[in-house]
Formats: C-alpha cells, structure tokens, sequence
C-alpha cells in the first residue's frame, strides 16, 4: 500500500521522529492509526458512564472520601518523577 501525505502532513511525521517522540515514520503512522482506531471504540465511553454511575451512587450513600489537593499533587509528581527514571 502506499499512502501519500501533504507536505503539512509529512512534515508532522518528521518533527514527531527528529524530535525523538518516535523512532520512525512508521511508529508514527502505527501510533495514528491506533489513536484512531480508538476512536472508533465506544467501550471508553460506556466505561466512563458505569464509573461515573458508581461514583454518584457512592456519593448518594454517603460513601466517599475527602480528597486533599496537595496530597494528590504529591502523588502525582512521585508518580511523574518515577516514570522519567524509567522505574
């Protein structure tokens, strides 16, 4: 198959991979190709709807808990900091 781009386009492609976000056009194409396909799929959403669901049915009962902002932020950069060491 072949495929042709607009040079706007190929030059997305190239920035992707000289900026090191990809190791090649193809990861690249792969990668889109992918996103799209996950488009495409409604389980995310209903996903999110059961979630949503549970959580406001928890909240009805009551059944929740205080969330810290800072505790969160906390986390979140742990998280973040481990993950740029690779571990």
């Amino acid at each position: 198959m072949t495929i042709t781009l607009t040079p706007e386009q190929e030059a997305m492609v190239r920035e992707k991979v000289a900026r090191g976000h990809f190791a090649s056009p193809d990861d690249v194409i792969s990668e889109s190709l992918r996103l799209l396909e996950e488009l495409d799929d409604p389980l995310p959403l209903e996903d999110t709807r059961r979630a949503l669901a549970i959580g406001l049915a928890e909240d009805a009962r009551g059944d929740v808990a205080e969330l810290d902002i800072q505790d969160i932020l906390s986390k979140g950069r742990t998280v973040l900091a481990q993950s740029q060491q690779g571990g």
